[in-house]
């Protein structure tokens, strides 16, 4: 297990706060100090101040990495409570403009002039001592959400002319991509973007260094982030995935905790675990409790990532923080070392479209997971052997990419909302294709659990040795197969109990708020570590 941090080099280089910052990072047990680089088009600190906070960060046992803001970012992603703090893009970039023509607020588009610039500072700082880059927000084209965005100004418009053949005005494209008429189109238009980050990631790649990059949020093509290309363009490449859900209001409920565990699992299918690390933020300062911190790092830890990167902006984060992790850390770390060999197993598929390029829902109903369900979301244009169930819920369309894959599957369970969509090739899907009479997502999560278990039991949808939750809600579930083990999650701030099935072998499981539980059978025994 590994612990970094992002703080300010001039913190460093302090002779008062110095000492007490790196005494503070090694109490908690910091492996990897990033120190602030280039942020919105200038080194945040001098590069002296940088060359030398690296050196103390050295001479204390840590390693000294650097996190780059090397486009911009939509709002201030650095600190609220900073009047000062510098958001503004230098005025010789070329702002990012939205669908309407309009710039984007401190966002650079990807365009010769900044990627070169942002080149020259990853030498200058390489040059300093340094080797690890983070590219951090926003090294994208496109903010959360599931529309197909990009940059829509005359001049990325006349190159994906001349890339794509097309002769085609701001508003037709717009208009196009709203109403998904033209999925050639869709698909053109997304490649040409994705190219640009993927591009820009290729030049920062100069000899002697090591990239990593951000990834938001369930975030996918449709906002310029090709992730599989981006790993076969840059080898080596880290990817912090799992980002969003900073304070108790986005975090603090179940779906909260559920949407981060899916978000974590959709990417670890893009890039897998072993250049994974997490995106564990308090964002804006204090807003997400110590435990709710600490829950997000369980929950990275159960979906295989070890790798655990803290965030804050640029507010440090206070020391009650730390205080709790310390306190928590020993039984997180032995949990991490015991499972770390292990891959997680999904035996249940949730359907997350079919690619970025069909502009279709980002996020689907997290129904399975307060069911306690071992369930993973897949994409159709990525065919997946190792389900035996899908659940196919949403407005997501079932075309050939998905028709193909459907027979991989020993049973397919299509929601209302999803035969809706889908009225017109709904006859010709193959047998073990199931059709659920209820929209999930529309009902209260304790009802629409137990719909969801008679369901699945209705058709014989689980093996032998399936590992489920049978009685109980907002407890998820990762299987660990080869170690006879599953991770059990309560997802919510109140103490939570539930039985847990695997075949035909039962144990109760009671956690406390926010629990974790390593579960594991011996000899028809089950053994409970709670972490």
């Amino acid at each position: 297990m590994k612990l970094n941090y992002n703080i300010d080099p001039a913190l460093l280089v302090d002779e008062v706060q110095g000492p007490r910052v790196i005494a503070m990072m090694k109490e908690a047990g910091v492996d990897t100090i990033w120190l602030w680089g280039y942020f919105y088009g200038t080194t945040w600190s001098s590069l002296e101040t940088i060359a030398e906070a690296g050196k103390i960060a050295r001479s204390h046992g840590f390693e000294a990495a650097i996190i780059q803001l090397p486009v911009g970012h939509p709002g201030n992603s650095l600190n609220p409570d900073d009047a000062d703090v510098l958001l503004k893009i230098p005025d010789h970039w070329r702002y990012r403009q939205d669908s309407a023509g309009k710039p984007k607020y401190y966002i650079g588009d990807i365009e010769p002039v900044m990627v070169r610039e942002n080149v020259e500072s990853i030498v200058a700082l390489r040059d300093a001592g340094f080797k690890r880059f983070m590219m951090d927000d926003d090294l994208r084209l496109g903010e959360l959400g599931d529309e197909i965005q990009g940059c829509f100004c005359e001049i990325c418009l006349s190159e994906f002319g001349q890339v794509s053949g097309r002769t085609l005005t701001r508003e037709a494209l717009v208009q196009t991509l709203q109403n998904k008429t033209d999925t050639a189109l869709m698909k053109e238009w997304v490649r040409y973007n994705c190219s640009k980050v993927t591009d820009m990631m290729k030049e920062m790649n100069v000899p002697g260094v090591e990239l990593g990059i951000m990834v938001m949020h369930l975030g996918d093509e449709r906002h310029g982030i090709d992730m599989r290309e981006i790993k076969d363009a840059v080898p080596g490449v880290e990817f912090r995935v799992g980002e969003l859900h900073f304070s108790d209001g986005e975090f603090g409920s179940p779906e909260g905790k559920a949407s981060e565990l899916l978000g974590i699992q959709y990417h670890l299918n893009l890039v897998g675990r072993e250049h994974a690390v997490s995106e564990t933020t308090v964002f804006p300062p204090r807003s997400l409790s110590e435990n709710n911190l600490i829950c997000k790092v369980k929950i990275a830890v159960s979906a295989g990532i070890s790798d655990i990167y803290f965030m804050s902006g640029t507010w440090l984060i206070d020391e009650s923080y730390w205080s709790a992790w310390s306190r928590q850390y020993p039984a997180i770390r032995q949990i991490a070392d015991w499972c770390d060999p292990y891959e997680r197993a999904y035996p249940v598929h949730l359907a997350k479209g079919t690619h970025g390029a069909y502009g279709e829902p980002v996020e689907p109903p997290l129904l399975p997971y307060y069911a306690g369900l071992p369930v993973k979301p897949v994409r159709g244009n990525e065919p997946d052997a190792t389900g035996e169930v899908l659940l196919f819920f949403g407005d997501y369309r079932i075309g050939d990419e998905w028709e193909k894959c459907f027979p991989l599957y020993k049973t397919v369970i299509v929601d209302r909302k999803a035969a809706e969509r889908n009225k017109g090739n709904l006859d010709r899907l193959p047998e073990n294709v199931r059709l659920w009479e209820h929209e999930a997502g529309t009902l209260p999560a304790e009802t629409e659990v137990a719909l969801l278990r008679r369901e699945l039991e209705a058709y014989g949808a689980f093996k032998a040795d399936f590992p489920r939750i049978i009685e109980g809600v907002n407890l998820a579930l990762v299987s660990l197969p080869e170690r006879n083990s599953v991770i059990v999650m309560n997802l919510e701030e109140r103490p939570n109990a539930g039985l847990l099935g695997l075949g035909d072998r039962r144990t109760p499981i009671e956690l406390p708020a926010l629990g974790f539980a390593l579960v594991e059978e011996r000899d028809g025994q089950f053994n409970v570590h709670l972490f």
